[in-house]
């Protein structure tokens, strides 16, 4: 599902939500092809090339599979430094000014929240397999442009590099949990 909104008087035009869900019908599984080919799309369906539109904040995760049930997942990560933690139903909030990291339970958001001939490709895909849980940690971007010190642009985010610095950077954000 996205949002388009025209703000006239800034001559912008505002893009929000969910590239992979766009494009596949769920978040559970993505990659930077999909990301490219969401990004086209909209350019087509829009007919406005936005390449070089900004990303004002943008999320990056991926969902691990786990023999542990989610439940413990979450117990074993209680903690990390100087963030504001906020927990609800299918997992956790942990956030500062600049990030927000969620963990959360990325096969209840499956089940609940996409058709189930969705479900049954993933599963024949081998993407999904019921007999594990899976936990799904994102990175959201609060405002990419201070972290990163210059605006970013929606050409660089489809780049090899950049999603190689994204993967990096989420692993040693996981890692940061206690």
């Amino acid at each position: 599902k996205l949002q388009l909104r025209h703000h006239q008087n800034e001559d912008k035009i505002k893009i929000s939500g969910s590239l992979p869900y766009f494009l596949n019908g769920q978040s559970f599984y993505s990659n930077l092809g999909e990301t490219r080919k969401a990004i086209a799309k909209i350019s087509e369906v829009i007919d406005l090339d936005i390449l070089d539109g900004i990303a004002e904040k943008f999320d990056f995760g991926t969902v691990i599979h786990t023999a542990a049930s989610p439940s413990s997942v979450f117990q074993n990560h209680v903690c990390l430094d100087h963030f504001f933690i906020r927990i609800f139903k299918n997992g956790k909030f942990f956030m500062d000014p600049l990030w927000m990291l969620k963990l959360s339970d990325a096969e209840q958001e499956l089940l609940t929240g996409v058709k189930k001939e969705v479900q049954n490709q993933l599963w024949q895909k081998g993407i999904y397999d019921p007999s594990f849980s899976a936990i799904k940690f994102e990175v959201r971007y609060r405002d990419p442009s201070l972290y990163f010190d210059r605006p970013i642009k929606i050409a660089y985010i489809i780049e090899d590099t950049f999603n190689d610095l994204l993967e990096a950077e989420l692993e040693e954000q996981y890692s940061r949990i206690e």
